[in-house]
């Protein structure tokens, strides 16, 4: 079978491919300039993905794990010594938190921490959650702010120096 799909390539390391059908109408008069887009084409079924998953490697997994619950809304799917999966029951990704060290990993990927990753999620009312957050106690890193194409944002730390960042678009 032969597939058709459109690739949204927003910076050098973050690419989102789309079937042709079904694709959103987008007014490209915004100034998104950062925005390619590319169409491929390639031949066999596309993988068939159920659910989405980031795994992260991390020195105190119940930390992270406790931040996630307690600001944002995740539920505790899983645990084991040096593991917690973790999920809620919207659109956002499932999170699976590793103790470094641990020896389900590969040897190369062992002792590495989760960094230099943003974790973003897409969000309405953003002031009010940035307001909630700092409320609660969460380490604001990046204060709410408007971008010039209309995207705004802001950052917070977990304990583990995860970067979650909300955004919101205009």
């Amino acid at each position: 079978m032969t597939h058709d799909y459109l690739s949204y390539n927003f910076t050098s390391d973050v690419n989102f491919h789309l079937p042709l059908s079904g694709v959103p109408a987008c007014d490209h008069r915004e100034p998104r300039a950062q925005l390619a887009i590319r169409s491929h084409h390639f031949e066999g079924e596309p993988i068939n993905i159920t659910t989405s998953t980031v795994s992260l490697t991390v020195d105190d997994v119940a930390a992270s794990r406790d931040y996630l619950i307690t600001h944002f809304g995740y539920a505790q799917a899983g645990a084991a010594d040096g593991f917690a999966s973790l999920t809620r029951d919207d659109a956002a990704v499932d999170i699976v938190l590793l103790e470094r060290g641990i020896e389900v990993l590969p040897e190369e990927q062992r002792h590495q921490r989760a960094s230099g990753l943003i974790l973003a999620f897409t969000v309405t009312d953003i002031a009010a959650h940035e307001e909630r957050l700092r409320r609660a106690g969460a380490r604001i890193t990046m204060p709410l702010r408007e971008e010039p194409w209309g995207e705004r944002l802001f950052q917070v730390t977990d304990p583990n120096g995860i970067v979650l960042q909300l955004v919101e678009w205009a």
